[in-house]
């Protein structure tokens, strides 16, 4: 019964210890919300804010000459950058536009030899037709000749 007495009140005295401990922290903690906004901060021992650099990188506030040049230094970057890459977007396209016109100029010159290819087949078969008209007309001739003997008076003095 003693020992149950001794283990109760030890366990009282743990209890009032927790108790106090937690009431300090809570004590704590109502003061840090209250005096700062939950991230953690650290004060500056220089007790003065020249620039407040955002998650993105941005410059949010400038009062010191570094600080400007700094940030026209970053824009100056950006600037670079954003060029450079628009003129690589410019040469690749006036890539792509230069092989878009080889290749309508090889279509072309396909087209020209085409029709170059079928004028010479016409020109072949005009020559064919027209062999063949004058070999017609050298055989109307031969018959028309033997006809003309074949008719000829046999009585002619």
């Amino acid at each position: 019964m003693q020992v149950t007495m001794s283990n109760h009140k030890s366990i009282e005295s743990v209890l009032k210890n927790l108790e106090i401990q937690v009431g300090q922290l809570a004590k704590q903690l109502d003061e840090k919300s209250s005096n700062s906004f939950g991230a953690n901060t650290e004060k500056n021992p220089k007790e003065e804010c020249k620039v407040v650099v955002t998650l993105s990188e941005k410059l949010v506030a400038a009062e010191d000459e570094d600080v400007v040049a700094l940030k026209d230094t970053t824009v100056k970057k950006k600037n670079e950058v954003t060029d450079a890459m628009s003129q690589r977007r410019e040469k690749q396209i006036t890539i792509e536009e230069k092989e878009i016109k080889d290749q309508e100029k090889e279509i072309e010159v396909g087209k020209d030899k085409e029709k170059e290819e079928k004028e010479k087949v016409e020109k072949m078969k005009m020559k064919k037709r027209v062999g063949v008209k004058k070999k017609e007309k050298r055989r109307k001739k031969k018959l028309q000749i033997r006809v003309w003997k074949c008719h000829i008076p046999w009585y002619l003095p």
